[in-house]
């Protein structure tokens, strides 16, 4: 008996654990827009390969830094071999760079030990224009991260705004279903008649379902949030801040302006041209002479480690003569990409100019229809509070009553709609510009 109470309670312990511990363990988070945007360029994968690939461009940079340089090399060899024949002529055996000697009839020892030192002297620009090449190639990679990360906050601060407007739209049916919920359970208690409770019904039924609605929508526009910042999609999310936005002073020769100067795209298309310039000059060189300079050092004999020490120095020059006209075909077709390139710039300049005015009248539009929304909610709530007094002095129904509130819902979620899509014209201007509406 002793012995069944045991293990009851052993059961017992292990169903406590498994229930305390074997829980999922949602994280808490309040972050604010600055705080999201500084995350999503934490987490964003394509960002973290760029930065993979800049220090690969870097790497590349030191790589040809190493051509200014001499290379020194080290062989040993250690022969063991037998070189018969013409006793009179002595014959030996060739081997890279050394002569192994006749040793007769009786295999010999030998050792071969070298140092060797090259240094170019001229290349015909080769090494400073694989340099150079290697230096565009890194301002390329620091242009298509710019590139990214304006994707990247722009993304963020749109997921970001749509979230609070869900948050807000929330906001809004959940204090007007609170109203009418309390406006019902006081009527109820009087009795009234079927046909106002009906009425009643109706707006009150109808506010639950936006509000369910906004509910919704504001739980989507969190995934989304999470996911864009690199967050955890279980992640309880507490945002920091409003949905509100000041009208701009504007000028679009400025936007203009701004575009041309910032825009990652026109800088990576310069890049692009300069790296094309290069590949020019590279292919170029290949028609002139190298010039190279040497010293070898070497310890060859029979003994060891005291054999005979000889030593040279050379002056190389290696001429190209001809390659079946290779280079001169190489030479068109980087002239060809940098005309490419040429094209690209142009085409990117009218991109631009067109996405800067469509963003620029986008803006001025919502800010003339902030300032209008904003006239009409004022006037709906005084409105609104006219006829809640009347409704306490029983001049009108409560339909009318409810009527109104609609409409001042309504209205209110216009304006609320109008100030998101100003904001995201802002962003998508600033995105389109390259840098910040705030001057500096």
């Amino acid at each position: 008996m002793k012995k069944g109470y045991l293990l009851f309670a052993i059961g017992y312990l292990l169903f406590t654990c498994l229930l305390l511990y074997g829980e999922e363990i949602i994280p808490e988070r309040t972050l604010d827009l600055e705080e999201c945007v500084r995350l999503a360029l934490l987490n964003n994968e394509s960002l973290l390969l760029l930065k993979k690939e800049y220090e690969v461009a870097q790497q590349r940079i030191r790589e040809t830094n190493a051509f200014f340089y001499p290379n020194l090399d080290f062989d040993f060899n250690y022969f063991r071999y037998m070189a018969t024949g013409d006793a009179e002529k002595k014959p030996g055996l060739p081997y890279n760079f050394v002569f192994l000697p006749y040793t007769g009839l009786k295999p010999e020892d030998y050792f071969a030990t070298r140092f060797s030192l090259t240094q170019y002297l001229y290349t015909g620009g080769r090494i400073t224009n694989t340099k150079k090449l290697a230096q565009m190639n890194l301002k390329r990679v620091e242009m298509q991260t710019e590139r990214k990360k304006n994707e990247i906050i722009y993304q963020t601060r749109k997921a970001f705004y749509d979230c609070l407007l869900a948050k807000e739209k929330k906001h809004l049916y959940e204090n007007s279903f609170s109203f009418v919920e309390q406006i019902y359970l006081e009527l109820i208690k009087e009795r009234i008649s079927l046909e106002e409770e009906r009425k009643i019904s109706f707006h009150r039924n109808k506010l639950r379902n936006n509000f369910a609605n906004a509910e919704y929508e504001f739980k989507q526009t969190k995934f989304q949030l999470l996911d864009v910042i690199g967050l955890e999609l279980n992640t309880e999310l507490t945002l920091k801040g409003e949905l509100k936005t000041f009208p701009k002073e504007l000028n679009l020769e400025k936007c203009l302006a701004w575009a041309y100067q910032y825009r990652p795209e026109l800088k990576q298309i310069q890049v692009e041209e300069e790296i094309d310039t290069l590949s020019v000059n590279l292919a170029l060189a290949e028609r002139y002479p190298t010039l190279s300079f040497g010293i070898n050092y070497l310890f060859v004999g029979s003994l060891f480690p005291y054999p005979e020490k000889n030593w040279s120095t050379y002056v190389g020059i290696s001429l190209p003569l001809f390659d079946g006209w290779a280079g001169w075909s190489r030479i068109k077709q980087s002239q060809i990409h940098l005309e490419q390139n040429k094209l690209k710039r142009v085409e990117w300049e009218d991109l631009i100019n067109l996405e800067i005015r469509q963003t620029y009248n986008e803006t001025i539009f919502w800010q003339e229809e902030l300032e209008n929304w904003a006239k009409e909610v004022k006037e709906e709530e005084k409105f609104f509070e006219i006829l809640k007094t009347k409704w306490k002095t029983q001049e009108i129904k409560i339909e009318q009553l409810l009527g109104e509130l609609i409409n001042l819902v309504l209205v209110k979620e216009k304006y609320l709609e109008t100030v998101h899509k100003n904001l995201l014209a802002q962003v998508k201007l600033e995105k389109v510009m390259g840098k910040s509406l705030v001057e500096k």
